[in-house]
């Protein structure tokens, strides 16, 4: 598979020596969106906005600009302090049972 020459919308394709390349399927990709075909063998395109080629590549395939998603760990979990667990006979304190639901303890 041979790279196609990308140039930017300031460059020449008749003139300038192409900085970037993109395989086939992405060049025809970008010609749907935003770009040219700069010549008949379709060896060379021309972006037609003002955004720089990576800027572009992000915009046509956005996958390529995210990157892999990494798992992280949920933050440390709080329980809420629901005294639930009423005392034994004879151990019972002066809070509600539900005083932690009542004042966001």
């Amino acid at each position: 598979m041979s790279a196609v020459a990308v140039f930017l919308k300031t460059e020449n394709p008749e003139v300038d020596v192409p900085r970037h390349s993109a395989s086939r399927s992405l060049a025809a990709l970008a010609v749907q969106n935003s770009a040219r075909w700069a010549d008949a063998a379709k060896t060379k395109i021309q972006i037609l906005t003002l955004e720089t080629w990576k800027q572009f590549k992000s915009r046509v395939r956005p996958s390529a600009s995210q990157r892999k998603s990494v798992p992280k760990l949920l933050p440390p979990f709080k329980p809420l302090n629901l005294d639930l667990n009423y005392p034994e006979r004879g151990r019972e304190s002066s809070r509600h049972p539900h005083y932690a639901i009542r004042y966001n303890l």
